[in-house]
């Protein structure tokens, strides 16, 4: 379900946007506020933006941009595969997108929690 959440909010913000960064700070809100462990918080963010800028890279080279990717690739020795570069478009997004994922749940475990009820003002052991 956090996949499909994030995926959806980073093509919405990709769509609307000129900004490359939100494959980061999505995944990172997700995680902090509703990620299950920093795993949850890596895998969501990963798949989500890697998915996206994958399917992104991979639709612009069928489409018209084939010839700009081949010469990127190129550059990059790559082989000049457009297809490689689309692959590697997807994994640094994937990373970039988890690492800010495991971040986000990482912060949120080491920031105090509040407490509420009849535990309140009593010290933590």
């Amino acid at each position: 379900m956090g996949i499909l959440l994030c995926l959806l909010i980073l093509l919405a913000l990709q769509w609307t946007t000129p900004f490359w960064w939100w494959v980061m700070v999505v995944p990172f809100g997700y995680a902090l506020g509703w990620a299950r462990s920093g795993g949850d918080g890596f895998l969501t963010g990963a798949a989500s933006a890697g998915l996206l800028w994958l399917g992104a890279a991979l639709l612009q080279g069928l489409t018209s941009a084939d010839l700009v990717a081949a010469r990127i690739a190129t550059m990059l020795n790559l082989g000049g595969a457009a297809w490689v570069l689309a692959l590697a478009t997807g994994l640094v997004a994937a990373l970039a997108a988890g690492l800010a994922g495991s971040t986000g749940f990482y912060l949120r475990a080491a920031l105090p929690t509040r407490q509420t009820g009849k535990d309140a003002g009593k010290p933590d052991r």
